[in-house]
């Protein structure tokens, strides 16, 4: 018996020191190392815009299988991204312009062990700065037109905070109104405004909370109406517009225009009925209702005119009467109109307006004697500069996040879609973007520059052949030299 127990006590012994001896695989296996050599490489500046991928090394004593959580953005505490399980992530879209990022890698093994990276970073160079080779892209946005003149009549572009693309066109030959939507690196989707919509002319203004606004044409009747929805909506609220039984617009081919302030108020310039061509201009507090009022009742004034707000200050620039170029300015709160005449000629059409951040005015308009041009100041008169010698429909015009002017315009009897741009301290430069061949020719343009970098615009081709109109599409952007 005693034999017996000393035995059991031995083997017990053995047994414990064994299991002393002897880690269990979980302490044996260890982290993965931190992650490092990153790329770009810590603190690097001037990092393109265009940037397909980051990457960076990480190893693993074990041999054990690695995944990656990736956290980047522009906090210095960046957000998750993804998780990837190669040691590299590729980029869907284009970085902000002088923007510095921070982004940080956590490594993990398939066994629960897990390795927290350091914050790194690097900052982009300016994007749209006018150097480099210009480039673009263009594609297809919808071709279901079936006759003349209808499908793209009156595109209008603008672009929201993640630089998804949306605007709103007509289908003229059956009285439709359409919208099309396009996300960064997605693909367009088509819909219509509301079942009723038969709107010929319509103007799209996105607000700071990236709800969209859209103010269009009745057809017949020529009066307006106004829809918008969030940006995530499906469908979109569409209501009579004030006065619709008793403000028309001058014509069918008579423009106006919508624009949103900082504070999420809706502003509108459109001509009075009656063929005399008033300028009427409306507003929209964010939580209020529509009020009008006279802006220039002078006969014949108000042709095809644009508005642009900042600073709390309302801007307009329109055609006047005895082909004047005109431009008017008010407070958004109080106060009269301050009117003044820019420029005459034989006639004044296709005007737009824009403000750099040093509050450089400038006004594009076609001069109906002398091709395509710019009227622009800061203080003091106004600089009359030309940017086509030949003439100019349909144009557009935004300005970059680094003052670089941008206009779309549709060239000489349609004959090709044209770019204008200027910068801050430099002259006008064209460039065609599309050039159009046979019969065919293009009639309405629009612009907007993006947070991005890129350029975007819209534009409408008619095939003179097939007698059907398309709606195209254009990114441009400055590529690296």
């Amino acid at each position: 018996m005693k034999k017996t127990s000393l035995f059991i006590t031995v083997f017990a012994l053995i047994l414990i020191v064994f299991s002393a001896c002897k880690k269990p695989e979980e302490e044996t296996n260890v982290a993965p190392a931190k992650p490092s050599q990153p790329s770009p490489s810590i603190g690097d500046i001037d990092v393109t815009i265009n940037l397909s991928q980051i990457y960076w090394y990480c190893e693993d004593a074990d041999g054990d299988p690695l995944s990656y959580d990736v956290y980047f953005g522009t906090n210095e505490e960046p957000e998750f991204l993804s998780t990837e399980s190669q040691t590299i992530y590729d980029f869907s879209e284009a970085l902000l312009p002088n923007t510095k990022y921070y982004w940080k890698i956590v490594a993990k093994d398939d066994h629960e062990h897990e390795t927290i990276g350091d914050v790194w970073n690097f900052t982009t160079k300016d994007g749209g700065s006018g150097t480099g080779d210009l480039t673009w892209d263009k594609e297809t946005i919808d071709n279901s037109g079936t006759g003349n003149f209808g499908l793209g009549y009156n595109c209008q572009i603008v672009v929201d905070a993640s630089n998804g693309i949306h605007t709103v066109y007509t289908d003229r030959d059956n009285f439709k109104l359409k919208y099309a939507y396009k996300s960064s690196g997605g693909a367009w989707s088509i819909s219509e405004i509301a079942s009723d919509a038969s709107g010929e002319l319509a103007s799209i203004a996105i607000d700071n909370n990236d709800d969209l606004h859209i103010v269009y044409e009745v057809y017949p009747g020529n009066y307006l109406k106004y829809a918008t929805k969030t940006l995530n909506a499906t469908t979109w609220t569409v209501a009579d517009f004030p006065d619709a039984g008793t403000y028309y617009l001058a014509s069918t081919e008579t423009y106006f225009n919508l624009k949103t302030d900082a504070n999420n108020g809706l502003h509108l310039v459109a001509a009075n009925s009656g063929g005399d061509n008033f300028l009427q201009y409306f507003y929209k507090s964010a939580t209020g209702d529509w009020t009008r009022e006279a802006l220039d009742n002078t006969q014949n004034s108000g042709e095809q005119p644009d508005v642009f707000i900042k600073d709390n200050t309302i801007h307009v620039c329109y055609g006047g009467n005895n082909g004047t170029l005109k431009y008017a300015t008010k407070p958004i709160e109080s106060g009269t109109w301050a009117i003044e005449t820019i420029f005459s000629s034989t006639g004044i059409y296709h005007t737009a307006i824009s403000l750099t951040s040093a509050n450089e005015i400038s006004i594009i308009f076609k001069d109906y004697a002398e091709g395509f041009k710019c009227a622009s100041k800061t203080t003091g008169s106004w600089d009359i500069a030309t940017i086509d010698d030949n003439y100019a429909n349909y144009a557009g015009l935004d300005v970059s996040t680094d003052d670089i002017l941008y206009a779309s315009f549709s060239y000489y009897g349609g004959t090709g879609f044209k770019l204008g741009y200027k910068p801050a301290d430099g002259s006008w430069t064209t460039q065609m973007i599309d050039e159009i061949e046979g019969y065919d020719y293009i009639q309405y343009t629009d612009i907007v520059c993006a947070s991005n970098g890129h350029i975007y615009a819209v534009y409408q081709v008619a095939e003179g052949g097939s007698g059907r109109n398309i709606l195209k599409f254009a990114d441009i952007y400055w590529a690296e030299e």
